[in-house]
């Protein structure tokens, strides 16, 4: 059996404090606490991690429309991860749902069953707390059969349409647009701010910053990144073949988790430059 983890990526700046300032912490959540408790009860997990040549949405919805299983850590309430889980509600497919201690999740989904884990990650508690886990995996598995536990509860009907082997493209693309119809609308409506960029409830400033330091930390930057509103993607200048798989990797988690998707760029003689850029 193969079960997809739909999750955070990194931890959010401003959860850094209740985190212990590890701003890869939920790479540990897996490595540590899912991953082992997904092989205790017998299944193979898919990394949330996207890799490879496929548009990072397109496989993600293929992941939850096919995987027969999927594990949603829901802790930080990240909207992404929230996003995914109604893609696999509406499709009417099991999910098993986990949480950290100090994540309180929305209102409506405070009535389904989900399985809380202690984030420290402690190595004399982390034997329990796999075991926890497997145990509600276990658990989960049997009640659930073949259907999504969030159905019992508000009385859905009618099931979202498959992916379909004669147009699965056709699909996916429709899916792949929505989705980033739906974050540049999100970014159009919020309120002016002190930002210099005038968005709220997006720290563009900061994922800037963020990603010109991961870049220089690589010995990757060659110019600033751009972000662009319109198309809610962050482009980064990226000479053809200089980047490592690992460090495009890093970039995707880190403008994902933003709500932005990663572009890498070639040289082109309308790139920006400035004294930053050096």
């Amino acid at each position: 059996m193969r079960c997809f983890v739909i999750m955070p990526i990194t931890t959010p700046r401003q959860l850094l404090p209740q985190y212990g300032g590890d701003s890869t912490h939920f790479q540990h959540v897996l490595e540590c606490l899912l991953v082992p408790a997904l092989e205790r009860a017998g299944m193979e997990a898919i990394s949330p991690r996207i890799s490879g040549s496929d548009v990072i949405q397109a496989s993600i919805v293929r992941h939850l429309a096919e995987s027969e299983y999927v594990l949603c850590d829901m802790s930080t309430n990240n909207p992404n991860v929230l996003f995914e889980l109604g893609i696999r509600t509406a499709l009417n497919k099991r999910a098993i749902l986990v949480r950290d201690t100090l994540t309180v999740v929305p209102f409506d989904m405070q009535i389904i069953n989900h399985h809380t884990y202690a984030p420290s990650l402690n190595a004399w508690e982390l034997e329990e707390e796999i075991s926890r886990l497997t145990t509600h995996i276990a658990s989960s598995c049997v009640e659930e059969q073949a259907s999504n536990s969030l159905w019992q509860y508000f009385g859905l009907r009618t099931v979202g349409a498959g992916l379909g082997e004669s147009n699965e493209a056709t699909s996916m693309q429709v899916l792949t647009d929505e989705i980033h119809a739906l974050r540049r609308e999100i970014v159009a409506v919020s309120p002016p701010s002190e930002s210099p960029y005038g968005y709220a409830n997006v720290d563009l400033a900061g994922l800037e910053i963020e990603v010109s330091e991961l870049l220089r930390t690589s010995g990757y930057f060659f110019r600033r990144p751009r972000i662009n509103i319109d198309s809610a993607t962050v482009e980064v200048f990226h000479p053809s073949g200089a980047f490592s798989d690992a460090v495009i990797q890093a970039l995707q988690a880190v403008v994902r988790e933003a709500g932005f998707e990663l572009n890498l760029v070639a040289p082109a003689a309308s790139w920006p430059q400035t004294a930053t850029d050096r």
